[in-house]
């Protein structure tokens, strides 16, 4: 398997692009569902005697950043989260009962030919999954060609960004008593809406050599973000393309020659960066909230202090007899016709 790189793809020189998170949900309430999916055995996890995000279990690999959570509510299913650390394991799974051999004593995936690897992946599991609630994306960009984090902030403060992000941050951390930095990074966007964006020196992170120029741009995308971007991947057919045009969608820097900042041509280095790659789509239809989404919502996030409230009043339910009429009524419900 070592002859497959699962997960980095180059776009363009030194420029490369890599699934760096994927949180996903199946409606199934065992485990063994994820575990024969991905084409994992038991024995490669260990419980930890704890649980996290509702969950009550949770089963943590031995060999790899992978992370199963089951034992919730009925609606809650089993859920998997794969850190950028665990990807390449889970790939090397998943892929080892479609590697055959070639005429030419090597070995070749049987997938189908207009695939690659990462697409049929995520194909397969839009299919089994109930729900992918987060995918990050990740460029790291080798060179010295294109940006630093230095050349980004003076781009942004000077005017020279148009984005669909309405906020950035700028955060560096340094030693007591030295002028060195130990690290840079610039936050676009708000970290608890679908789309979210950080940009950081992954050389000062990792505390490798002064000389090696490392900038990583990491988007973090979640929920209906999560599974729009995983389809537009699957028509694109291409991993990198694909995360290239959605930072050309969501950033531009430009050169400040039109009074209208819209109107403003593209900064070069910018295009030179984005390949010139076309702007994707995607616009996420606000979800009707039926009734069983809301009796879900209050089953997760209402139903346990609820359960709190009864049980300290000794299992009387007056709390909910004496309100409920003016609870449907801040609901718009008419419990009782007008005569």
């Amino acid at each position: 398997m070592d002859n497959y790189e699962f997960n980095k793809f180059e776009f363009q020189n030194n420029l490369f692009v890599s699934v760096d998170w994927l949180a996903f949900t199946f409606s199934s309430l065992s485990f063994t569902d994820i575990l024969l999916f991905l084409n994992l055995n038991y024995n490669d996890f260990e419980p930890t005697g704890r649980g996290a995000r509702g969950y009550k279990q949770m089963l943590k690999c031995k060999h790899a950043d992978i992370t199963i959570l089951y034992d919730g509510t009925p609606n809650m299913g089993t859920h998997c989260e794969i850190t950028s650390k665990g990807f390449y394991f889970a790939m090397c799974s998943f892929f080892k009962p479609l590697l055959v051999s070639t005429p030419f004593n090597s070995t070749a995936l049987d997938i189908p030919f207009d695939f690659t690897h990462i697409t049929y992946f995520i194909g397969q599991l839009v299919q089994r999954a109930k729900n992918v609630s987060r995918l990050d994306l990740a460029i790291d960009d080798y060179t010295d060609d294109y940006f630093t984090l230095d050349s980004l902030l003076d781009l942004v403060q000077s005017g020279r960004c148009i984005s669909k992000f309405k906020s950035f941050k700028y955060e560096f951390s340094k030693k007591i008593g030295s002028l060195d930095y130990n690290g840079k990074t610039i936050y676009f966007g708000s970290r608890q809406s679908n789309v979210f964006l950080r940009v950081y020196d992954k050389a000062l992170e990792q505390k490798v050599s002064n000389n090696m120029k490392w900038v990583r741009w990491e988007f973090e995308l979640k929920n209906d973000m999560a599974i729009n971007s995983i389809n537009s991947i699957l028509k694109f057919k291409s991993l990198p393309t694909f995360v290239f045009s959605l930072l050309n969608t969501y950033l531009r820097f430009i050169n400040l020659d039109n009074e209208r900042r819209t109107r403003c041509s593209t900064y070069s280095v910018w295009s030179n960066f984005t390949g010139n790659v076309d702007k994707v789509k995607l616009y996420v239809k606000p979800a009707v909230k039926d009734i069983e989404y809301v009796k879900n919502w209050f089953d997760t996030y209402i139903g346990p202090t609820l359960g709190k409230i009864i049980d300290a009043d000794n299992w009387d339910y007056r709390f909910i007899t004496d309100n409920i009429e003016q609870w449907s009524y801040r609901g718009g419900v008419k419990l009782y016709e007008d005569d």
